[in-house]
């Protein structure tokens, strides 16, 4: 075999050999995006553990507030619905958007229900309260670095996708830009 017959084999070999990695460079990050939503998850499931238990120990207390303590629960719901959307396919262009306002719902009716706990201190002081209000609030530092490391694994994704050459095999391969959160 001649230069001249060797040169079109070569280049072919590395044309071949460039897109198995890039294609598996892709297929890695990927994972790192459900890898960093499994994270989140499990901080979401450490959440959504003691939202029910500090509602319920605030039933009694806030026999008034009734309407806010179910629109916790009716808000938890709908966020825990979207999370497993979103537990499916992190990458799923509709699912992230549609998850993020509930969790947005959420946190507004937490908010509201925590204003209403900060009207009576007593409440405050009561162990079961305090320990759920911990719990919650370690739960939710904890999301907000999941979520981080959720977003890093994101940019990383989207940049690999959207360089060049590579940026030629994403829509070959059907790797589409993922949403941050």
């Amino acid at each position: 075999m001649t230069a001249g017959e060797l040169l079109p084999v070569v280049v072919v070999a590395v044309l071949a050999l460039w897109m198995f990695g890039a294609y598996n460079r892709l297929v890695a990050l990927r994972h790192a995006i459900h890898t960093a939503w499994g994270h989140i998850d499990e901080q979401l499931r450490r959440r959504g553990d003691a939202l029910p238990r500090l509602v319920q120990a605030l039933r009694a207390p806030l026999v008034a507030e009734a309407r806010a303590l179910d629109a916790v629960v009716e808000a938890h719901a709908q966020a825990q619905a979207a999370a497993e959307r979103v537990a499916r396919k992190p990458t799923a262009p509709d699912a992230l958007p549609a998850f993020a306002r509930g969790d947005a719902a959420l946190s507004s009716a937490i908010e509201r229900l925590l204003a209403l706990v900060d009207q009576q201190p007593a409440l405050r002081e009561h162990d079961d309260v305090a320990a759920l209000l911990r719990e919650l609030h370690d739960a939710d530092l904890r999301i907000a670095f999941a979520r981080t490391a959720f977003n890093d694994a994101v940019d990383a994704y989207n940049a690999a996708i959207a360089q060049f050459p590579t940026r030629l095999l994403g829509p070959l391969y059907g790797f589409a830009a993922a949403a941050r959160w």
